[in-house]
């Protein structure tokens, strides 16, 4: 199984993923998604880290999943839009901009490989 470790820090009042990316604007999440890591900052530390693991098949409550129509526009256009994101039972939007650079920082291949997701608390 192949793991990866995805970390978002906090820098002022927002919430930024630990990517290459050329524009803070790039990278940008969506107020909903920054409400859910202020949660998920249990001691407050400002880091929340996922390990982001290859999965053979679907585990629910944490398998990555996309909407079909969301990457065929991805594949086929040029646009820039946000997508929409399934982990379990929730929704979350992110840019095309980021599901690129994820794609590329990480080798991931949302389109063709089920990857699941863990939040990592350190001890």
């Amino acid at each position: 199984m192949n793991i990866k470790t995805l970390t978002f820090k906090k820098i002022g009042n927002h919430w930024y993923p630990s990517i290459n990316h050329d524009s803070l604007d790039d990278i940008c999440l969506d107020s909903k998604v920054e409400r859910c890591l202020s949660v998920l900052d249990k001691d407050r530390s400002e880091i929340v880290t996922f390990s982001i693991n290859e999965q053979n098949t679907i585990l629910y409550g944490n398998t990555i999943q996309f909407r079909d129509e969301d990457l065929n526009r991805y594949f086929t256009t040029n646009d820039d839009f946000d997508f929409i994101i399934y982990i379990g039972e929730r929704t979350y939007p992110i840019s095309s901009i980021l599901y690129s650079l994820l794609e590329e920082t990480f080798n991931f291949n949302f389109h063709k490989t089920l990857y699941s997701c863990e939040i990592r608390y350190e001890i």
